[in-house]
């Protein structure tokens, strides 16, 4: 009775292993760049969804939906609005201040592995935004991030999806800051910053428009938007125009790209800030000269601080695709 039982459950699992097989053989076949519907889409009868979101499984295999890409690149800067604020002690516009580097240089590097209609990125970005002043202060969201792509709609020159990203990053102001150099009463304030933000995680959708030219040239078009999910709130948008002529044995790709993006985070702590008052004194030759005071401490309380920074960017990648 028991080699029979075993017999039975042998054979049935030898049937469905071979049925298993004929459909992946219908699914993924020679492997082709093309995309088209699948036999096995047909056989599983979704032709009605596939209207709607593209083919399912393509036609020409699994293999041929491989298009990754590795790249690096830079962008140009422009800080549109810089603020700190405190419960107790008022708000700071670090930006009319003229104490930050108004056009701070972006960095990127970044590889995307994507597979049927999943992607998996990761990127380094440096991004620093610097004082004027010798030894003064930074802000800083350079570091590591990883997010994940699904496309939901993918035709063969459209595709809408999905995303999500993971910022192994912690948000900071740190440094020395002058907050009010213009003050009319000749009075000069001083900050002494160590604030530091949640790692943020986003959520968002992406747009890729990829026919096989557009007037005469090969180029498509990208686009993006991110919001806050948790931790900081980081808010990204922005779109890019992709030149990609062949070469050699893969597709060299120059992106032109567009992008804004706002970053707020708080903390609780205690920011120490100085006054440095203009001393008129006279000289040996009995010439009025104005000095700056020592710098007097202005008592503070811990309290939550908040950095409120919008980013608008300009930049160029070089990708290539394989």
């Amino acid at each position: 009775m028991r080699r029979t039982t075993r017999y039975r459950a042998v054979k049935s699992i030898t049937r469905v292993i071979l049925v298993a097989a004929f459909v992946c053989l219908a699914a993924v076949g020679p492997c082709s760049a093309q995309w088209s519907g699948s036999s096995l889409s047909s056989l599983l009868a979704l032709s009605s969804l596939e209207s709607i979101v593209g083919p399912i499984f393509p036609a020409k295999g699994l293999c041929s939906t491989f298009r990754s890409e590795v790249g690096t690149g830079v962008r140009l800067g422009d800080v549109v609005s810089a603020k700190l604020s405190g419960d107790n002690q008022g708000e700071f516009n670090l930006r009319s201040a003229a104490v930050l580097d108004e056009s701070p240089l972006r960095f990127d590097t970044y590889a995307d592995l994507r597979f049927w209609r999943f992607g998996f990125r990761g990127a380094y970005s440096n991004a620093e935004t610097r004082t004027r002043s010798v030894n003064g202060g930074h802000v800083d969201f350079s570091g590591l991030i990883l997010g994940g792509d699904v496309d939901a709609v993918q035709f063969q020159w459209l595709t809408v999806g999905s995303s999500i990203d993971f910022y192994f990053i912690d948000p900071r102001i740190q440094g020395v800051f002058w907050t009010n150099p213009n003050d009319p009463t000749g009075v000069l304030n001083t900050e002494t910053i160590d604030l530091i933000g949640d790692r943020p995680i986003t959520w968002g959708s992406y747009l890729r428009y990829v026919p096989p030219e557009i007037l005469g040239f090969p180029v498509h078009v990208e686009a993006m938007y991110k919001v806050p999910l948790k931790g900081s709130k980081l808010i990204i948008y922005g779109a890019s125009l992709v030149f990609r002529p062949q070469i050699y044995r893969f597709d060299v790709s120059c992106k032109l790209i567009a992008e804004k993006t706002h970053l707020k985070f708080q903390n609780n702590t205690q920011i120490q800030l100085f006054n440095v008052s203009p001393v008129t004194t006279v000289d040996a030759f009995g010439n009025a000269v104005t000095l700056l005071s020592p710098p007097s401490p202005v008592p503070t309380l811990p309290q939550n601080w908040e950095l409120d920074m919008e980013w608008k960017y300009f930049g160029v990648e070089f990708a290539a695709y394989f």
